[in-house]
């Protein structure tokens, strides 16, 4: 019952005497009669974090490029909380149509007299954002933001294979993007501000998802217990956020995450091409910088006399980090 529960909570590793007790030699196979329950196990691997710009689409009906001035502003009258009417042309959205649009034509002088009968065609703004629907909430709103020719009030057109299947408004994108931000914040370290675990399982599950290839590093400092021993918990901590500091200089912003697992532990997500150059960056710089966390004595001796894990004294050269890089398979991993 413990297994069936972590597991329905998403938890893939575990250990305890249920699965087998320590060993000197482990266990290469498990009892037959927990087969099924860890096959079952394995199943649940990530967290299935994917959400889209087609999760915010509300339909609304388009007009076609043939429809007229009048028609488009009955349209309006009769959706009172409509202010885009999205235009067609053989499903392919051809423009937009806003109601003050409708209102600056109708409350001139003749207005409706002129142009009542004339194609909205005519009247229509190029002007519009257009997503395909399995693009991700965080790239639709960086290219939405981005648009410096756009208001931000203006609804989304949404298609699928570039027809036409609705509208999503930029509002509730907004609070989609806010609630994703601070959800982030909540499972960032406290030590570094670096999104913690839970992020970091939904950018892959992402990416995933989308079948991108992608390079996941894994950075470890080595022997840093004993530094922490000699020098404190608080000089540990400097250390941490010197390593966190210099992975983010070395990550493209724009392409790369990085996420804080706890501790000295850290992992970025890079999709940069030339990550392979960054992670040897990383490990130049920490080599260099990190002088500035020992004594001078220590410097002369080129590291510290400290007790490892099992208590036996032993010498420890000066930090390091070892950066650990695999391109993930998508589709072994889903």
């Amino acid at each position: 019952e413990e297994l069936k529960s972590i597991r329905s909570l998403g938890i893939t590793h575990g250990q305890g005497f249920f699965l087998g007790r320590p060993r000197s030699e482990p266990m290469t196979e498990l009892p037959a009669e927990l087969g099924h329950s860890i096959h079952s196990l394995k199943q649940v691997v990530f967290h299935k974090y994917h959400e889209t710009i087609f999760d915010l689409v509300e339909f609304c009906e388009p007009l076609t490029v043939d429809n007229t001035v009048e028609e488009a502003a009955e349209y309006f009258q009769r959706n009172k909380q409509l202010n885009f009417i999205p235009i067609v042309k053989d499903n392919i959205p051809a423009g937009m149509l806003t109601r003050s649009m409708i209102y600056e034509i109708f409350l001139g002088r003749y207005g409706r007299e002129l142009h009542a009968k004339k194609q909205i065609s005519n009247y229509m703004t190029l002007n519009m954002f257009i997503a395909e629907k399995d693009k991700s909430l965080s790239d639709v709103s960086r290219m939405y933001t981005a648009r410096s020719d756009l208001d931000m009030n203006t609804d989304i057109v949404v298609t699928d294979n570039k027809q036409y299947i609705g509208l999503a408004k930029s509002r509730k994108l907004l609070e989609k993007i806010t609630e994703q931000q601070i959800r982030s914040a909540r499972y960032s370290n406290p030590l570094t501000m670096l999104p913690g675990n839970v992020p970091i399982y939904e950018w892959i599950d992402d990416l995933l998802y989308k079948k991108d290839e992608f390079m996941l590093a894994y950075l470890d400092l080595n022997d840093f217990k004993p530094y922490n021993d000699i020098y404190g918990y608080t000089r540990g901590d400097e250390v941490i956020i010197l390593l966190a500091d210099i992975i983010k200089r070395n990550v493209n912003p724009d392409m790369d995450r990085i996420g804080h697992i706890g501790g000295d532990d850290f992992v970025t997500i890079m999709l940069s091409e030339d990550w392979q150059v960054r992670c040897e960056k990383i490990l130049e710089e920490f080599e260099e910088e990190i002088r500035f966390f020992y004594s001078e004595d220590d410097l002369a001796n080129g590291g510290i006399i400290s007790n490892d894990r099992r208590g036996n004294t032993n010498f420890f050269p000066l930090l390091s980090v070892d950066i650990g890089v695999v391109m993930p398979d998508w589709s072994s991993c889903t």
